[in-house]
């Protein structure tokens, strides 16, 4: 070690006796070792630590499987959590978690808040306390029925991060509660809760087995494995379906380790761009090791006479790593604090909503995994740096060759010559494989970007509602209320078109009249209940019939319009108006009026699913996203909007008020992160690229100079001395080519398939970009062959 360090103090001043060519390798693999860094400050915030609860792998969520529409994942009813927790011996606790609709009321302008109900082991099963006072004491909380923890946003934003908000009463959707505690900032569960409140199930909830909005959290048994309690769980969902047939036949009860959760294409893309920054450190590396061959050519005499006066190959070859992992780790440092910065300026740059959908993003830093993988790749990239050079050194019989090194003539040998160009044509293929799946990723992107959804967002603004139920809990007030806002928008000056739309859920029971149930994996309508001008605000085609009207209230009979998917699927040769179905055994037979144009929700896949859409006024529901088509730029009519929702409830807040395009361009922000990502890899694999280029000719030339001078000196014109130097050029180009693209279409293939085939795969990209990297090879190597046609070939001889 004590020589090592010796070696590190020498190569430190053999280093800074040339800045710039040092100050360039750093900075090349500072590039290198910088993007890598910045994919694994994802990887461990968003793929090896999302979720920073103890006892991790113990935490299971608990699920319902709906074999039917091949669903694997549905909440479970009050019903399924009792019996549970009654007969489920494989977990210390169990813990409910569901929705509340709850709007901030009484301090100033209202304001909706996210919230969950959860029971009272909730904290404890994910292993937390509260920061400021307690979490739920007992599942009913007798001394305090009205008490909410919050979390320490909320208490900074909204209760000024006082000591004495402990205690304190806030005003939610109009009802007093008390805060008996304050979460830490760490604890971020379900994404973006700002508030939970006791999950009180009464004696009618506990029986209920229809209504499936619970989520389950377990904690497993110290010594119990998952595999005792997967196996448990599904004995309890077998026995509750032969119990309930009505309600439970054909379901089971699974479990899912909590850590598997994340976000399956957000991981993947880390991972693609994981692989994509390890290219762009081998490009780095293979353009430093070329770099460390040219200096290991300049100094072949020093190694000579050390070699000579009875230093080990082994001695010469520790110099050369000790030179390339000290560029290494001063690059690795300066790569670390430009992955910082890119982080800091990225995590600003994330949309509120993916916040709250992906965990590990809010707490995305650079921590001690980043730090510690960091260095590993520091020190494996200067060791890949000196393995050029070392080859040379082991390759080249030193004593031998002392006097003709000493007489100048081992610069220019071929071995070393034909390793840089291997090395040049190494970076040619990688360069061709990052630049192919940055173009792929840049047009999966605009494809996603401009894809035809089915409806026209330009010019419509949107915005969501949650109507409290302590103050709507009859049908009749949600549609009074949704009929006054409505014909309230109709009299704002330039809105052309006002609607509503209310998710209602999937259609799981859905029946038709005169057929037999339907089979196992049928596809089921996303079921929406809409106001009558919602299609034509959305610019929804309407195909045959009519749309749901004005005239379609609770005591009238019951409609759908569905989709043109729907209507192909199950009426492929028959008009599906007047038909009639049902979309569960408790809601009434429904008659077709209406066919409308398909909408793609899963812009992903591209492909449309069925939907049915009803009418609000039968089938009222609390939370609405409003849509509005404007005559000019959206948010001019945001004011207006809010005034006349205030004029018929003061203290409901409007949420999510923005444009139809920044609601579909934030849902799409991932694939363009990824995109950007992938196209400055790109951007600097092309540089690398063309720098090696630049290195290599200029090699050539130099190595050449006797024989260029021996051809002009023959009448050889200028052209031709720069089309003997494209030439070389060409040919590493052409073998790069011949090696990149093969690799470029099988990497391609793997990414598309981890990106569930969302990449569009054309062969006009690899052409193009083929294209591009030829051009810039080229240029690259200009200004080495225009300084060749100026060899004055007397002095060319004369120095030979």
């Amino acid at each position: 070690m004590r020589d090592f360090v010796r070696d590190l103090r020498y190569a430190a001043r053999i280093l800074l006796r040339s800045p710039v060519a040092t100050s360039v390798a750093v900075l090349a693999l500072a590039l290198g070792i910088g993007v890598n860094a910045a994919a694994l400050i994802g990887i461990s915030s968003l793929i090896l630590h999302p979720l920073p609860y103890p006892r991790l792998e113990r935490i299971v969520t608990i699920w319902g499987t709906a074999p039917k529409v091949h669903s694997e994942r549905t909440p479970l009813t009050a019903a399924d959590f009792t019996d549970l927790r009654k007969a489920a011996h494989s977990f210390d606790k169990l813990a409910g978690y569901r929705t509340w609709d709850v709007n901030l009321t009484g301090a100033g302008n209202p304001e909706h808040v996210q919230a969950f109900q959860v029971s009272a082991d909730f904290f404890s099963v994910l292993g937390s306390s509260a920061a400021r006072g307690r979490t739920f004491a007992s599942e009913n909380e007798l001394s305090h029925p009205r008490a909410v923890v919050v979390s320490q946003g909320f208490w900074k934003s909204h209760l000024a991060g006082s000591p004495a908000a402990v205690g304190a009463s806030i005003s939610l959707s109009g009802q007093a509660y008390t805060v008996i505690g304050v979460m830490p900032d760490q604890f971020d569960f379900p994404l973006g809760t700002e508030v939970w409140s006791t999950l009180i199930l009464d004696r009618q909830e506990q029986q209920d087995r229809n209504t499936r909005n619970l989520m389950v959290l377990g904690l497993l048994k110290p010594r119990v494995p998952p595999s005792e309690a997967r196996a448990e769980l599904t004995a309890i969902g077998l026995r509750l379906g032969h119990q309930y047939p009505r309600a439970d036949e054909g379901r089971t009860i699974v479990a899912v380790p909590l850590g598997e959760l994340t976000d399956q294409v957000t991981n993947h893309f880390l991972l693609t761009l994981l692989g994509a920054a390890g290219f762009v450190l081998l490009l780095a590396c293979a353009n430093i090791g070329n770099l460390q061959l040219a200096r290991a050519a300049q100094r072949e005499k020093e190694m000579a006479v050390r070699v000579a006066l009875g230093a080990s190959r082994f001695r010469v070859t520790r110099q050369l790593v000790a030179e390339s992992v000290l560029i290494s780790v001063v690059a690795g440092g300066l790569g670390l604090v430009a992955a910082s910065w890119n982080n800091d300026y990225a995590k600003s740059s994330i949309p509120e909503v993916a916040m709250r959908q992906v965990p590990g993003l809010r707490t995305m830093q650079v921590d001690s995994t980043v730090v510690v993988l960091t260095l590993v790749v520091s020190l494996l990239a200067g060791l890949l740096c000196s393995a050029p050079a070392i080859a040379q050194v082991v390759h080249r019989k030193m004593r031998a060759d002392l006097n003709d090194v000493l007489r100048g003539r081992g610069g220019s040998s071929p071995a070393r010559s034909r390793l840089r160009s291997v090395l040049t044509v190494f970076e040619l293929a990688i360069a061709l494989v990052l630049l192919v799946g940055a173009g792929l990723m840049v047009k999966t992107f605009d494809r996603l970007l401009y894809l035809n959804q089915g409806f026209d967002p330009t010019n419509v603004l949107t915005m969501k509602v949650s109507l409290p139920a302590a103050e709507y809990a009859r049908a009749t007030q949600l549609t009074a209320f949704y009929d006054r806002v409505l014909q309230g928008f109709a009299t704002i000056h330039g809105v052309q078109a006002a609607g509503l739309s209310s998710p209602l859920g999937e259609g799981d029971g859905l029946s038709i009249e005169g057929r037999p149930e339907l089979r196992p994996g049928e596809p089921r309508p996303e079921i929406n209940a809409i106001s009558g001008r919602y299609l034509e605000a959305m610019r929804i085609p309407l195909l045959k019939g009519r749309s749901i009207s004005a005239g379609d209230r609770a005591d009238s009979p019951y409609v759908a319009v569905i989709s043109a998917t729907m209507a192909r699927y199950y009426w492929p040769h028959a008009n599906p108006l007047g038909r009639k179905i049902r979309l569960s055994a408790q809601s009434p037979w429904l008659t077709i009026v209406g066919v409308c144009g398909d909408v793609i929700e899963d812009w992903f896949s591209g492909l449309p699913s069925p939907a049915a859409y009803l009418s609000y006024a039968q089938f009222p529901n609390s939370s609405a996203s409003l849509v509005l088509r404007t005559s000019g730029a959206p948010l001019q009519w945001a004011a207006p909007v809010r005034r006349q929702i205030g004029k018929v409830d003061k203290n409901l807040p409007v949420y999510e008020l923005q444009t139809m395009q920044e609601t579909i361009a934030q849902s799409r922000s991932g694939v363009q992160a990824a995109a950007h990502a992938m196209t400055t890899y790109a951007v600097i694999a092309l540089l690398l690229a063309a720098t090696g280029i630049y290195g290599v000719i200029s090699y050539f030339v130099e190595s050449r100079t006797h024989d260029i001078g021996v051809r002009m000196a023959l009448g050889a014109s200028r052209s031709q001395v720069v089309e003997m130097t494209l030439r070389q050029t060409a040919r590493l180009v052409a073998t790069g080519l011949v090696i990149g693209v093969p690799l470029a279409i099988v990497l391609t293939r793997i990414m598309s398939s981890a990106l569930d085939n969302v990449l569009d795969l054309n062969p006009a990209t690899f052409l193009l970009f083929a294209g591009v990297l030829t051009l810039c090879a080229l240029l690259a190597s200009y200004l080495p062959a225009r300084r060749a046609t100026r060899i004055d070939p007397v002095s060319a001889l004369r120095n030979d």
